[in-house]
């Protein structure tokens, strides 16, 4: 099987790219915006027969990056073979560079959550969620990444979040899709330094990140992916790129969507980070 380090190797340039939304296409389709790759939401592509659905010609010839919201990871038990179908048909169908999901709960053997919430910080979670990640990168032949997720609760367990991330990626040798975002907000929120967070998590895995602005709201911060990004996301997206072998940077925008030359000028200060940090001339 090929390994995480050969896996990153043979991706294509990725760079900075914007996620991709319907109010968003015409910055897609405008040949001169500072759009690298894309990440389509996989849910926005099932299709009822299980399909590989049709590229959408506004892409182009972007690299493209599959992610999902609704894997579930962290729910005990096998993972529900009817939305692995359909979200392995779009990585299949859009020629995922990338795949991923958040390390998360959406759902229990009975009820559909409707929102990513946290998973306890245990040696079960991290085998279980390892063992579901083995399976997807097996049967996509792809890279799988996993994601850090926003929380304004801590459950209990014998780990620490950094630990649990580490040894789930791992014991599963896939890689992490660092949201800076989230890192920021909930370090920030249990009265912690994102900073020194960025020191306990394994960045020699990290492949992509996510960022857009958050919002501030009684005191404590929240991800509405509806705010310009703000000057310590910048920072700290700089301080990952930096220290880690990130391929991808993806700016998430969900409402509230600013003119395109506002837009752009984000990709281009990130791109422009980035290539530093890769030491481009």
């Amino acid at each position: 099987m090929t390994s995480f380090a050969e896996r990153v190797a043979q991706l294509p340039p990725l760079g900075v790219g914007l996620g991709y939304r319907g109010p968003l296409r015409a910055c897609f389709r405008d040949s001169a915006a500072p759009i690298a790759c894309v990440e389509v939401t996989a849910e926005h592509f099932f299709r009822h027969d299980r399909t590989p659905p049709p590229r959408p010609p506004e892409l182009g010839s972007r690299p493209v990056l599959v992610h999902g919201l609704d894997l579930s990871l962290g729910t005990p038990g096998p993972l529900v073979e009817d939305y692995v179908e359909r979200f392995l048909a779009v990585a299949e169908g859009l020629g995922a560079a990338l795949i991923s999901d958040h390390l998360a709960i959406t759902r229990t053997a009975e009820v559909e959550l409707g929102h990513l919430n946290p998973v306890p910080p245990s040696a079960a979670t991290r085998d279980g969620v390892a063992a579901k990640i083995k399976e997807l990168q097996a049967r996509a032949d792809r890279l799988f990444l996993l994601e850090n997720v926003t929380t304004h609760l801590r459950l209990r367990g014998e780990l620490s979040f950094p630990d649990l991330l580490n040894g789930i990626c791992e014991a599963a040798d896939c890689g992490i899709l660092l949201d800076v975002t989230n890192l920021y907000v909930n370090a920030k929120n249990f009265g912690g330094d994102p900073f020194e967070f960025l020191e306990r998590i394994d960045l020699s895995r990290v492949v992509q990140l996510h960022i857009v602005g958050f919002e501030e709201r009684g005191g404590r911060l929240y991800d509405t992916h509806q705010v310009d990004i703000q000057e310590p996301l910048f920072d700290l997206t700089q301080a990952v790129l930096e220290r880690s072998p990130a391929r991808a940077v993806i700016v998430e925008r969900d409402g509230h969507y600013p003119s395109p030359d506002v837009l752009y000028a984000e990709l281009e200060r990130l791109s422009a980070i980035l290539s530093a940090a890769r030491g481009d001339e």
